[in-house]
């Protein structure tokens, strides 16, 4: 096995944690940062004083520099939005989890919504109400729409009882909630465009410039403060993180149009929607770093089993050159052979007979673990997350056909290897649980043991290692020559 240096320190929880903070500081310093800077008497408007006595929609239209501004950021954001959505789509079909699908529904959605707002700023769509009340109205429609539907979106797939989002209703529930979505978008551009009597959205006077505004604030601090952190804590991805900390720029975008933009391509309006182009990058960075996360830890396997591959050669040519017979050292042909005792052979099946559940995420990981155990001689089962694990595992119990053993990765999609094991061990199962902790991580170890777990093999799984936990845990006397 791979040992690593002493000077080598893991990355505990401890230090993770850390690092999702420095990054939500470090987002509220980019929100903020422009409102100092407005302090100091730095102007970021690109129209100096607000129409007075015309349409502000000609206005708007009239001011070349704003209005090549306010598109650049608008469309920017689109695309950004856009892409989040493309990178879920593809995340989806690689983990298999339908909040990623939703979520991505959602982002394409918005999207199309500030399509609309932007065709209507440039007065290439029209409406049944006046053409300044209707871009404006579009742009509340379009962030109300936004916060309520990451609201509810995120809410089904966070305080539902996960057992339906991970059991054979999950395709239902994915189609449902993504059709709803879509029909919330379509009916808030048809809102928009046959309402003929809108209100006003701008205030020129008083400390709220922008009333409508204030409303998606509610929404977006019941996501940041409960329902975004509950899937945070299920999931504990790149992703999941990313998507509670782009509530940062959300807010601030709010708080720039509410109370600081008293007529459009003033400073403060500008601001709110490069906070906006901003909350959109986000999402995306996170489901780039959970692929970067995902190809470094296959990587890293490839790399330990050419470094085991490299060394077994080594040892081999070393022992051609010594002249020492691999298949037995000098101490064996020294001692009398005992035929009734045959010594262990690689090739037997010192698994045989027992049928093992593996919960992993990773696809890679499955077909590499389930090809060692079934070679091995096991009968396999896979599942995907812990809420899967959980419930093939009860089933199993229930009808006294209980697994063997169970392999449970600690970091999966729905719930955790941790929190699945703690589920099963209060249902009083007693099926040996071993973990499958990312390599060279201390704290994750004592974690799996404290929430119940039997033992733990770090990754990238070794074959002996693997083979020798199950057999000790089993209590089976061990066929397999250690390497």
């Amino acid at each position: 096995m791979l040992r690593t240096s002493g000077t080598t320190k893991p990355r505990t929880s401890e230090s993770r944690f850390a690092s999702n903070w420095a990054w939500a500081v470090l987002l509220v310093v980019i929100s903020a940062a422009p409102l100092a800077l407005m302090g100091a008497g730095v102007n970021f408007a690109t129209l100096d004083n607000p129409p007075v006595g015309i349409d502000p929609l000609l206005a708007v239209r009239q001011t070349v520099d704003g209005g090549f501004t306010h598109a650049l950021l608008e469309w920017s954001a689109i695309c950004a939005a856009l892409f989040s959505a493309m990178l879920l789509f593809i995340h989806y079909g690689i983990r298999k989890e339908s909040s990623l699908c939703v979520i991505g529904v959602a982002l394409a959605c918005t999207g199309v919504l500030d399509v609309f707002h932007i065709l209507l700023t440039d007065g290439i769509v029209h409406g049944a109400a006046f053409d300044g009340d209707i871009m404006m109205f579009s742009w509340v429609a379009s962030r109300m729409f936004n916060a309520m539907i990451f609201l509810f979106i995120v809410s089904v797939f966070a305080l539902q009882p996960a057992e339906r989002a991970a059991g054979g209703a999950a395709g239902t529930l994915r189609a449902a909630v993504s059709a709803t979505c879509v029909l919330s978008a379509i009916a808030t551009i048809g809102f928009s465009l046959l309402w003929e009597d809108l209100p006003q959205t701008i205030l020129a006077t008083g400390a709220v410039k922008r009333p409508y505004d204030v409303l998606p604030i509610g929404p977006y601090l019941l996501c940041l403060t409960i329902v975004f952190p509950i899937y945070h804590h299920r999931n504990r991805t790149p992703f999941s993180i990313s998507l509670l900390l782009s509530l940062i720029p959300q807010l601030a975008t709010q708080l720039y149009m509410a109370f600081g933009s008293a007529y459009p391509f003033d400073s403060a309006f500008n601001i709110a929607h490069a906070t906006k182009l901003l909350a959109c990058m986000v999402p995306a960075m996170g489901v780039l770093a959970g692929f970067i996360q995902s190809n470094h830890a296959r990587l890293r396997a490839m790399a330990v089993a050419a470094r085991h591959a490299w060394l077994a050669k080594l040892r081999s040519d070393v022992r051609v050159s010594l002249g020492i017979d691999d298949s037995t050292s000098n101490s064996d042909r020294a001692k009398p052979s005992r035929p009734t005792e045959p010594a262990p052979r690689a090739d037997e099946n010192p698994l045989e007979g027992l049928h093992i559940l593996l919960a992993e995420d990773e696809p890679d990981d499955q077909r590499m673990i389930s090809h060692t155990l079934r070679r091995a001689g096991a009968e396999v089962s896979v599942v995907v997350n812990g809420w899967q694990a959980f419930g093939k595992a009860k089933d199993a119990l229930d009808a006294q056909q209980s697994f063997d053993v169970i392999l449970m990765d600690t970091q999966m999609p729905v719930l955790d290897g941790y929190e699945a094991t703690r589920q099963l061990r209060g249902r009083n199962c007693n099926v040996p649980i071993i973990a499958l902790i990312p390599h060279a991580m201390g704290d994750d170890r004592k974690t799996a043991l404290s929430a119940g777990c039997d033992d733990c093999v770090s990754k990238p799984i070794d074959r002996s290692r693997i083979i020798s936990v199950i057999l000790q845990v089993t209590h089976r006397k061990s066929g397999v020559i250690e390497s």
